[in-house]
């Protein structure tokens, strides 16, 4: 099984001037199509850090999303640290330059902004499904911008390139009752059943609030995570009568989501292909 990480780039969002939101819809969006975020950094706006962090995570999982610095200014420079990463040279982009170009707002006066994005990483491929904002890939990376309203154009269009995986199964148990309440039925529930991925998560009011929270003084929710249906609903079935005989469970939820187990190689101006990793 192989997941995804990310880096997200920016001085501003280390320096809390900007709010970080790409990366839950990244986690939904791919999520929903069987992958899974095993790994976030944040990172500045620093060559050496962006390069570092593509370096560790690429080799570590199937692929690597970064969001951020690949605008117009000299601040951003995250092509400049996937070329230092890669060891490639930076020159003029030939496909990315005619497609700023052609934009309505290309001129002389901003000519100096189009020669600076078009300046890319040699070899670097780019994805344009329908001609919008491209993705830019080496190897497994594949870097995105940051403003979110394009992230989020451009993230949808690559999870329609990709292919869907087989996704884990997921519940849920809500409690009226403390952690530390019932840990110890859980530990051996959980030591019983290595397999699965079992984790508990106090509620505060207005987190999940659907009514419940405010009749119920404590509310805990119960995660089981299973590579099957049955080892989900069969471990669903088991807490819940659990929880019911100690008069405490609220209500239950059970759903798929994603979980990546192809790793992404190839790109074509059609789809991305899965096989094994070349790395």
């Amino acid at each position: 099984m192989t997941s995804y990480a990310c880096v997200i780039v920016g001085d501003e969002i280390l320096a809390g001037k900007v709010r970080e939101s790409n990366l839950v819809y990244a986690i939904n969006t791919l999520n929903a199509k069987g992958y899974t975020l095993a790994e976030v950094r944040m990172v500045r706006d620093d060559i050496e850090q962006i390069s570092s962090a593509l370096t560790s995570l690429k080799a570590s999982y199937g692929f690597v999303i970064s969001f951020g610095g690949v605008g117009p200014t000299h601040d951003d420079i995250t092509m400049k640290a996937y070329a230092h990463c890669f060891g490639k040279a930076l020159i003029r982009n030939e496909v990315m330059y005619t497609w700023l170009m052609q934009k309505p707002r290309a001129s002389k006066s901003e000519k100096a902004a189009v020669d600076y994005m078009s300046t890319l990483p040699e070899g670097i491929e780019l994805i344009q499904p329908d001609n919008k904002w491209p993705i830019f890939k080496i190897e497994n990376c594949f870097a995105f911008p940051g403003l979110p309203s394009i992230f989020r154009k451009t993230l949808d269009s690559f999870a329609q390139l990709i292919p869907t995986e087989q996704g884990e199964y997921y519940a849920a148990l809500f409690v009226n009752e403390r952690e530390g309440d019932f840990s110890l039925l859980l530990a051996t529930y959980a030591k019983a059943h290595p397999q699965l991925k079992l984790g508990s998560y106090p509620i505060e009011s207005g987190m999940e609030d659907d009514g419940f929270l405010q009749e119920h003084r404590y509310c805990t929710r119960i995660a089981i995570t299973a590579q099957s249906e049955t080892e989900c609903s069969d471990s669903l079935h088991t807490l819940k009568k659990k929880f019911t005989a100690r008069g405490t469970l609220i209500k239950t939820l059970i759903e798929t989501h994603g979980v990546a187990n192809a790793r992404i190689l190839d790109v074509d101006a059609t789809t991305i292909r899965t096989d094994t990793l070349q790395k």
